[in-house]
């Protein structure tokens, strides 16, 4: 279904051919009653609209700004999850270490806890 304007009146256009033939059979010879200065309207309308819609597309809540901004929020978003898996990874393995390995788990307590076996002393240089 089509909609035409012929001279001032709109008309449903019920078709089953093609567009192109449906604008040389049905819609130029409509417009070729009309006057050039009609035509020329029709012309500004017709270039109004579009750039309107053209508009609407790219600044719209749905537009392609809204898209590309979405798009690189999604990028960020899964940069981020690369890293959070990796961290991730890397503190199941330390747990692992930690739950298999004693060594490991003396190191760790010597090195952040500041812990040392019995009969042992700890000597401390400052460095200049």
């Amino acid at each position: 279904m089509i909609l035409a304007i012929h001279h001032d009146r709109l008309r449903v256009v019920k078709s089953t051919l093609p567009i192109n033939q449906l604008t040389r059979t049905v819609i130029f010879p409509m417009l070729s009653g009309l006057s050039p200065q009609d035509k020329k309207k029709i012309k500004l309308v017709v270039f109004a609209i579009l750039l309107l819609l053209g508009v609407w597309m790219i600044w719209s809540p749905y537009g392609l700004k809204k898209a590309m901004e979405t798009r690189n929020d999604l990028k960020s978003v899964h940069e981020k999850n690369k890293l959070l898996r990796e961290k991730n990874s890397a503190l199941e393995e330390e747990i692992t270490r930690l739950k298999s390995d004693p060594k490991y788990v003396e190191e760790i307590a010597r090195k952040k806890h500041g812990m040392v076996k019995e009969n042992e002393m700890v000597f401390e240089f400052e460095e200049k």
